[in-house]
C-alpha cells in the first residue's frame, strides 16, 4: 500500500484491497497451499506493542 513494497497475502484479506485499488496484483497467478506458517517469538520476553498487535491480528484472521 502506498508504494511500500511487495507482499504475499491471503485472498480473503488482500482481495478487497485489490478491488478498492489500494493494492495492485503484480501478476494474475495465485498459489494455494495447505502448508502452515509459524510465528516465532521469544518465550520469556514480552513482545513490543506493535509486534503484539500484529500477532493478535494474525491469530484473529486465522480463526
Amino acid at each position: 500500500m502506498e508504494g511500500q513494497g511487495l507482499a504475499l497475502g491471503w485472498q480473503h484479506i488482500v482481495g478487497p484491497l485489490i478491488q478498492q485499488g489500494k493494492l495492485v496484483a503484480p501478476f494474475e497467478q495465485q498459489i494455494a497451499t495447505n502448508q502452515p506458517f509459524h510465528i516465532i517469538a521469544p518465550e520469556h520476553k514480552p513482545l513490543n506493542p506493535n509486534a503484539k498487535a500484529l500477532l493478535d491480528w494474525l491469530l484473529k484472521e486465522m480463526q
